[in-house]
């Protein structure tokens, strides 16, 4: 059963809010949450916007075993549609980091210790410092995520950012 909701969360002890915009049932195929809930969002990149699915959660509450079906889709659907779309040119960058007690670390860039959030007042929060890998195919893109994996096995928290 799929629970659809439009739900604003508010903080009685701040000023900020949080929009929901969906919830999925703990039954729910990852293939379903992908296909409803994070396509659009990775397919926004081939327009020239910056996408994030960032996954968000408790431990051991299935956020890794999410974000692995939904990277996959992604990176299947990004490519068939830049092989479909012949007449433009595309440029797809990839960065990978952690962020855990307030510290963000660069996963492609394990020596870059950690680093800062700034506000930059044209392109909005930006991580000081982030690799911008440029993906040569999808091969080259899942070498990628296939190494970030590997580093992932040796850290204790996760979150996946492309």
């Amino acid at each position: 059963m799929e629970l659809v909701i439009n739900l604003v969360c508010v903080n009685w002890w701040s000023n900020y809010y949080v929009l929901i915009d969906k919830v999925f049932d703990p039954s729910c195929s990852t293939l379903k949450v992908y296909e409803e809930g994070a396509k659009n969002v990775a397919l926004s990149a081939l327009t020239g916007i910056n996408a994030t699915i960032f996954v968000y959660g408790q431990t051991s509450s299935g956020k890794t075993y999410a974000m692995r079906g939904i990277t996959e889709n992604a990176v299947t659907d990004l490519f068939e549609h830049i092989k479909n779309t012949q007449e433009r040119a595309f440029v797809l960058k990839v960065s990978t980091l952690e962020i855990y007690n307030e510290s963000v670390i660069d996963l492609l860039n394990r020596e870059s210790g950690h680093l800062r959030l700034l506000d930059d007042p044209e392109r909005g929060i930006i991580v000081e410092k982030l690799v911008e890998e440029v993906v040569k195919d999808i091969n080259h893109l899942r070498h990628l995520i296939a190494f970030v994996k590997v580093i992932l096995l040796f850290m204790p928290v996760i979150c996946i950012h492309f």
